[in-house]
């Protein structure tokens, strides 16, 4: 099985994750790559994941942070994400407390290590 690129975009509330996902989007849109998006809110609705729209496959974790509270819950998603739309890469918008080192360990986890490839983990904050 080809392996996954995965981006992890973090940093503090208001520091920029979004505008450089949104960028990041754009730059794929053109190179014919499959893109999917993984996106992190603390609180019950997420209020960035309409500015995404519907073309790029999105999965959302919601009340919780990754790296600790909805650990388990990542690896489910991304699994979600691998077999439903079988993308190039997968950029992952943490919440602006989660710490990208233990989004790196999440992701590293046996169950979905083997699928994937982290290319880079961009802190904004």
């Amino acid at each position: 099985m080809a392996q996954v690129e995965v981006v992890i975009i973090s940093g503090f509330l208001g520091s920029g994750k979004t505008t450089l996902l949104q960028n990041l989007l754009m730059d794929e849109k053109g190179s014919g790559r499959k893109v999917a998006v993984l996106m992190n809110e603390l609180g019950e609705k997420s209020v960035d994941s309409d500015i995404i729209g519907d073309k790029v496959p999105l999965q959302e974790l919601l009340n919780g942070c990754i790296c600790c509270t909805a650990k388990d819950e990542l690896e489910i998603s991304l699994l979600t994400l691998f077999h439903m739309h079988q993308p190039d890469v997968i950029y992952i918008e943490a919440s602006g407390v989660a710490h990208p080192i233990e989004i790196l360990d999440a992701c590293l986890s046996p169950v979905i290590a083997d699928r994937i490839s982290i290319r880079s983990i961009n802190n904004n904050g």
